[in-house]
C-alpha cells in the first residue's frame, strides 16, 4: 500500500492505490520535522491531498517559523502560488514582499528570482536599501543566470573575460533603467561600467563635472529611504540640523538630483524643488522660485503642487494674491483626492473666500477630507494622524469625540510629530464641559476670522 516515509532527505511517495482508507491517522510532532524540508513535507501532504495536515503545517509555519519564511520568501512564494489550499501561506507572503521588499534581496533563493519578478521589484520606490547595495545584488544575481560562466561570487570585473562581460550584460539589460545610478557615487555607480550603455556611462560622469548638466538619460528620484525627509526638516523645525539624512546622503545632494530632474520634466521632482525653495531646504528660501517649480508640476496635474501653489495664490506668496485662482487650483487638487486641498476647499465655501459662500457644500468637502485623513492615518502617515485627530478635537466634518483624537495624537507623537502632544495637553486641559465648548468656539472664531483677512 501506499506510504510516506519522512526523513532527513525527503518525503518518498509510493504509487497511490485503493487502499487509502486504511492508513492510520496519527499526530506529527513539529520538532521532528526540524530536518525534514519543509517545502517537501507541504509538498508531500498536498499530493497525497492531506488536507488537514497541509493546513496545519501551514498554520505552523506562519505562527513559528516567520525567520525561515523570510530567508526563503521567493521559494514559499513560488510553492503558495502553486498550491490552491495554501491561501494563507501566499497572503502571508504577497505581504510581506510588499512592505519589506528589501528582504527578497537578503534571502537564500534570491538567484532563483525570475527577471520579470526582479523587474517589479526594482520599480519600487520603497526599497529601504542602498543604492549602491540593490545595484550589486542585480550584477550577483545575473552572475547566476549563467552557471556555466563559473564566477562563483568574483565580482571582480578585471578578472572577466570579454565573453563573460558581455553575456552577464545582456542578463542585465533590461535591469539597467530601473537602478536610481544618479542617487549613487560616482564611483560605486561605474564600478561595473563595462556592464552599462555607453550614454549611460558618460552621463555618469558629465554630472560629476558639470554642476549645470542635464543628461539625457531619464533620471529617477531616490528612493523613499534614500531621499532626504522634507517633510519631517519642516515638521520638527531642524533645518540647521540637516545636512545628513539618516542614509548619510547630503540634502544638497538630493537638491542638485531634483533639479536635473526637474529640467527633465520630472513632475515630482518639480514639486519637490518648488518644496526646498519654498522652505529653504538645501537652497535659499525663493517664494517666486518655489511659484515657478510649483506651477511647472501643477501643469502636469500634480496635486501636491496643485495645492501648494493654491496656497501661495491664497496668501500672496511669491505671486499676486488671487483668492479665485487658490480656489481653482484646491479644486483640482480635491477631485484627485488630496485630502488637505479638499479641507481648504471647504474652508473657502464655508467662508465665501473666492467662490461663492455654500455651507452645504462646505460640510461635504470636510467630510471627504476627513475620510481621506482617515485612510492615510490607518496607513501610519505622520501627518494625517495629526490632522484627523483634529478634526475630530473640534468636529471638523466628524462628529467632536476627545478619545478618537487623543488617540490619534498619540500616534502622531510616536512618530516624532510633537506639536500632537500640545494637542493631548490642551484636551486634557479643557476636559470640562463648559470650558470645551468655549474653546471649540474659539478655535473656530479664530479660523474664521483668519479666512476673513484674508
Amino acid at each position: 500500500m501506499a506510504f510516506i516515509n519522512i526523513n532527513t532527505n525527503a518525503i518518498l511517495l509510493n504509487k497511490i492505490v485503493p487502499f487509502c482508507r486504511f492508513i492510520y491517522t496519527g499526530k506529527i510532532f513539529y520538532d521532528s520535522c526540524k530536518l525534514v524540508g519543509w517545502i517537501s513535507l507541504l509538498d508531500g501532504a498536498s499530493k497525497l491531498e492531506l488536507f488537514d495536515l497541509l493546513i496545519a503545517i501551514e498554520t505552523y509555519l506562519i505562527e513559528k517559523q516567520k525567520e525561515w519564511i523570510q530567508q526563503n520568501i521567493i521559494t514559499v512564494h513560488e510553492y503558495a502560488l502553486s498550491a490552491a489550499p495554501l491561501n494563507r501561506l501566499l497572503g502571508y507572503c504577497n505581504r510581506f514582499m510588499a512592505s519589506h521588499p528589501d528582504i527578497v534581496f537578503k534571502s537564500n533563493d534570491f538567484a532563483t528570482l525570475p527577471k520579470e519578478n526582479l523587474i517589479n521589484l526594482l520599480k519600487n520606490d520603497d526599497l529601504s536599501m542602498e543604492e549602491d547595495d540593490i545595484w550589486m545584488s542585480v550584477v550577483q544575481w545575473a552572475t547566476k543566470q549563467v552557471p556555466e560562466l563559473e564566477l562563483g561570487n568574483d565580482l571582480d570585473i578585471d578578472d572577466w573575460s570579454s565573453n563573460d562581460i558581455n553575456t552577464v550584460k545582456d542578463v542585465i539589460t533590461d535591469c539597467i533603467p530601473h537602478i536610481r545610478f544618479f542617487n549613487m557615487s560616482t564611483d560605486k555607480a561605474l564600478l561595473f561600467d563595462d556592464l552599462l550603455p555607453r550614454k549611460l556611462r558618460r552621463d555618469i560622469l558629465n554630472c560629476q563635472r558639470k554642476n549645470d548638466y542635464v543628461p539625457s538619460t531619464t533620471i529617477l528620484l531616490p528612493r523613499t529611504g534614500q531621499r532626504c525627509n522634507i517633510d519631517s526638516v519642516i515638521n520638527n523645525n531642524k533645518q540647521e540640523q540637516c545636512d545628513f539624512n539618516e542614509n548619510g546622503i547630503r540634502i544638497e545632494k538630493t537638491v542638485e538630483l531634483y533639479k536635473r530632474a526637474a529640467k527633465q520634466g520630472n513632475a515630482t521632482a518639480q514639486y519637490n524643488l518648488g518644496y526646498c525653495y519654498q522652505h529653504g531646504i538645501g537652497v535659499e528660501k525663493d517664494a517666486g522660485k518655489a511659484v515657478e517649480w510649483y506651477q511647472k508640476a501643477a501643469d502636469q496635474g500634480h496635486a501636491n503642487a496643485q495645492y501648494n501653489l493654491g496656497w501661495h495664490y491664497a496668501n500672496g506668496t511669491g505671486v499676486e494674491k488671487n483668492e479665485q485662482k487658490a480656489v481653482e487650483l484646491y479644486q483640482k487638487a480635491a477631485e484627485q483626492g488630496y485630502a488637505n486641498a479638499q479641507y481648504n476647499l471647504g474652508v473657502c465655501y464655508r467662508h465665501g473666500t473666492g467662490v461663492e459662500k455654500n455651507e452645504q457644500k462646505s460640510v461635504e468637502l470636510y467630510q471627504k477630507a476627513a475620510e481621506s485623513y482617515q485612510k492615510a492615518a490607518e496607513q501610519g502617515h505622520v501627518y494625517a494622524q495629526y490632522i484627523l485627530g483634529f478634526c475630530y478635537q473640534y468636529g471638523i466634518g466628524v462628529e467632536q469625540d476627545d478619545q478618537k483624537a487623543v488617540k490619534l495624537y498619540e500616534k502622531a507623537s510616536e512618530q516624532g510629530y510633537s506639536v500632537a502632544r500640545r494637542h493631548i495637553y490642551n484636551i486634557t486641559l479643557f476636559n470640562d464641559k463648559v470650558l470645551k465648548e468655549k474653546k471649540i468656539q474659539e478655535v473656530k472664531e479664530f479660523y474664521q476670522r483668519k479666512n476673513e483677512s484674508r
